[in-house]
């Protein structure tokens, strides 16, 4: 719902100030309850590109962490979109997906549901 009102910078501030951040240094760090427990989610918000190396980087500290079940980046663009993408598919080779993406395009033109896609194609729909 705040993702919606087009002020995205503005939510994350607020949801940084009322949660506390994993030390990965994500935007926001949620704990989702689910019938299988909690598990602790990072939020990402990509205004622009990133130097390859360093997205890459995130991404391995990312999986290797094991106190954060997913990762779920917002991008201004699609391009932005892809290029996260094809470093993760890169990165995340040999481990699980656990990052998953959306643009900010498809975010605000999405009804209910946000569809938030893994490096496979894999849809998650948030609701």
């Amino acid at each position: 719902v705040l993702l919606r009102t087009g002020k995205i910078e503005e939510s994350l501030d607020s949801l940084r100030n009322a949660l506390a951040l994993d030390p990965m240094n994500s935007d926001a760090a949620l704990w989702l309850e689910m019938n299988q427990g909690q598990f602790r989610v990072a939020l990402e918000y990509e205004a622009s590109a990133k130097d390859q190396l360093r997205c890459s980087k995130k991404l391995l500290e990312y999986y290797l962490s094991s106190g954060v079940a997913a990762v779920f980046y917002v991008c201004e663009t699609g391009g932005i979109e892809r290029l996260i993408r094809q470093i993760d598919r890169e990165v995340g080779k040999n481990f699980e997906p656990k990052i998953y993406t959306c643009s900010m395009n498809i975010l605000l033109k999405e009804g209910s549901s946000i569809p938030f896609v893994d490096r496979d194609n894999a849809r998650l729909l948030i609701q």
